[in-house]
Formats: structure tokens, sequence, C-alpha cells
């Protein structure tokens, strides 16, 4: 009798990414499926101890906030004795910087197999890079402020991400990509004030569209790993241009001083707002012609397109009392907030509970700070508050116990432990 082959212990996300890979070359036709089938059965999930996911998230946040510190370290030594170093000194500084701290992150990755600290390591070359962008312009006398510069960062940035397929350099990329769309819309708005309402308006649909994109991409295996930071990107964006669209002052400003729009802005918000709803419409059609449409996925495009509705009308249409607008938008938030604990609840994802409850808090707190500053005594405002936070507190904290038992037994029917998390 033929002793079976012994299978390669993996830890779960080198399984992960096999799949993926295996996957990628079936497409590409590099290998059979029955190949790729035959790869993945030679190797097994390695047995993980009790603190084995925690301990990896632990080393990924260990790592990243070194580089972080270090990066910062390392700007501000630089910045503070820039005056001081002679013009060749300032560019081979920063050449020489970029190359050690690549290749010292390449280095880690691939020879000493730590793809952890390798990671936050070219995360430090990334860092670093925006900041030899600035330096060197201020070299040359250009304005810090320029949104150009931003670009440039912008643009070594996100393919590297894509290159290395690394979750928290696309991080950096996205919020470099939203610092440089922010600086270019400022300058695309001129007159007297009103720049508030446009500027969240655009927000809401880049949030919008980064959602809708995070969504596709998590639908085609070779950019799956790129689209949790999407959504997620997406989603703050979105919310806080929403949050921030539930005060009277962005509408009864916009009433005050209208701003001017260039051509520019105008086409960053069309552009923002036809690819969200095309990718939108593109996703949830994919959904329904493969059987994998789902009530919470289409919760969700109806929401997020009803709100592409709601920033245009806000953007486009003359505005008449401030009060009826901050209304509709205080209900759009409530909706909002709905949506996102049944979606959590619809789809088992306990982070999209959490959120939903959290933002039910932060919204409560604002709208009674918000009344209750204005019409009672500093001190009874203080005092009521605190006693609405704690009933508040006391509701919402069993709700979200009864929800995350419910998706916990609805996964586990034998009731598995983790039920009152």
């Amino acid at each position: 009798m033929t002793t079976p082959t012994p299978r390669q212990p993996l830890d779960e996300q080198s399984i992960a990414l096999l799949q993926r890979e295996t996957s990628v070359w079936v497409a590409r036709g590099l290998v059979t499926q029955e190949q790729a089938a035959a790869i993945l059965t030679g190797y097994e999930a390695a047995p993980a101890g009790p603190g084995h996911w925690l301990q990896g998230r632990l080393i990924t946040a260990l790592a990243v906030l070194g580089a972080v510190l270090v990066g910062l370290g390392v700007i501000l030594f630089i910045g503070a004795n820039w005056q001081t170093i002679p013009k060749f000194g300032k560019l081979a500084m920063v050449f020489v910087g970029l190359v050690a701290t690549y290749g010292a992150g390449f280095w880690t990755t691939d020879r000493l197999r730590m793809p952890n600290v390798g990671t936050a390591v070219i995360l430090l070359g990334a860092l670093l890079f925006g900041a030899a962008v600035f330096l060197v312009a201020q070299a040359y006398h250009v304005r810090a402020g320029t949104p150009s510069l931003f670009l440039w960062w912008l643009l070594g940035v996100l393919p590297l991400a894509y290159a290395l397929r690394s979750r928290a350099v696309l991080v950096l990329g996205v919020g470099t990509g939203l610092a440089t769309l922010g600086v270019y819309a400022a300058s695309w708005m001129h007159g007297g004030g009103g720049f508030v309402l446009p500027f969240f308006a655009l927000a809401m649909v880049v949030g919008i569209c980064l959602a809708a994109l995070g969504s596709a991409k998590r639908r085609i295996v070779a950019t799956e790993w790129a689209a949790q930071p999407l959504q997620w990107a997406g989603a703050l964006v979105l919310l806080v241009a929403l949050y921030m669209f539930t005060f009277r002052f962005l509408f009864s400003e916009a009433l005050a001083r209208e701003a001017a729009l260039r051509w520019q802005f105008l086409l960053a918000f069309h552009l923002s707002a036809g690819v969200g709803l095309a990718t939108l419409i593109a996703v949830w059609l994919s959904d329904v012609r493969a059987g994998r449409a789902s009530s919470s996925g289409s919760l969700a495009f109806v929401g997020l397109a009803a709100l592409v509705g709601g920033a245009y009308w806000a953007l486009f249409t003359p505005l008449g009392s401030e009060v009826s607008y901050a209304l509709v938008f205080n209900v759009a938030m409530a909706v909002a907030i709905l949506g996102l604990v049944l979606v959590g609840y619809l789809d088992g994802k306990a982070a999209a509970v959490n959120l939903g409850i959290g933002l039910a808090v932060l919204d409560i707190v604002t709208r009674y700070f918000d009344l209750a500053w204005r019409l009672l005594d500093r001190s009874v405002a203080f005092i009521m508050g605190g006693l609405l936070l704690l009933a508040l507190g006391f509701a919402l904290e069993r709700l979200r116990r009864r929800v995350l038992t419910t998706i916990v037994e609805r996964e586990q029917p034998d009731g598995a432990a983790g039920a009152g998390r």
C-alpha cells in the first residue's frame, strides 16, 4: 500500500494567498484547473495557537507604527536642518535614503521571510518619498500647498501598492489621493465663500465611488486584496460627509455666500458620481446574473444610489430654507444608520453592526447638544446629557448584544461561545 505524501502545513494567510494565486494562474492559462487543485492538496492549514491571529495583527501594527514614527522623526530632523544643508547634499540625502529604505524593505520581505516587517519598511519608504517631494520642492522655492506636489506623491505610492499588493501602502495611497483631490478641489472654488457645502458634496460622491470600486474588486480574485481598504475608506469619507450635512450651518453659509465652481470641480464631481453609480449598477447586475444577489446587497445599492441623488440635490438645487435641507439629511443619516445595522445583521458582519450603533450614539448626542446648548442652561444641559448617554449606552449595548448573538447563533446553531461579545 502506498503511503500518502504528507501535506505541508501553512498558516491561514499563506493558504489564502496560494488560493488566490492559483486562481490567477488558471485565469492566465499557466496551469489547468486540475493542476491548481493538485497544488492546493499538497498544503494544509497549520494548527494555530490561541493567540496566533492576535500575534500576527500585533506584529503588523507594531511594525507599521514603528515605520510611521521613524518617518516622522526623519522628516522633522531633516526639516529642522534643511536650510543648512547644501542643495547637492539635500538631493543626495533624499535619493540615498529612499533607495536604502526600499532596499531594506524588499530584503526583509524576500530574504528574511518577514513580510509584516518588510511591508512596514516599504511603507516607511513611501512616507519618505512624500517627504522628499515636498522637501525638494522647498529647495527650489515651490510653495508647499501646490496641488501638483500631492499628485506626484500619489503617483509614487499607488503603483507601488498594486505592484506589492500591500494593503498598508494602499491605505497610504488612498489617503494621499484624497488629500490630492481635496487640495485641487479647494483651488477649483472661488468667490466670497460658501465652499463647505460643495466640498462635502464632492466628498460624498467620492466616498460612494471608492466603496463601489472596493465592492467590484472584491469580486475579482486578482484584486480582492484591495477591496477592504477601498470599501472602508469610501465608507469613512461618505459617513463624514453625510454627518456634516446634518448641520444647518452648511446651508446657511451657502445661502449667505454662494461659491463659484470651476469646470474642473464640476468635472470631478460628475466623474466621481458617474463612475460610482455605474460601478454600483455593474456589481448589482453581476450578482443578479450569477445568482449571488442578496437582500443586503440590494439594500446597499438602493441606499448608495439615493445618496448620489442627494449630493446632486444639495449642490445644484437652488437653496430655500436651510432647515429643510438639514432635516432631509438628518433623516438620511438615520436611514443610513439603520441600513448599516440591517446589512450587518443580514450578512453576519459584526463590524457593520458596531459601526451603525456607534454612529447612532454620535448622531443622537450631536443633535441633543445642538438643541440643548441653545435652549437650556449649561449645567442642566450637561446633567441631562450625561443621563441621556448612560441610558443610551445601556439600551444600545443590549441591542448590540442581541443582534450579535443572533448572528452567531445563525452561523453556529449549537450556540458556540462568543454570543455575548
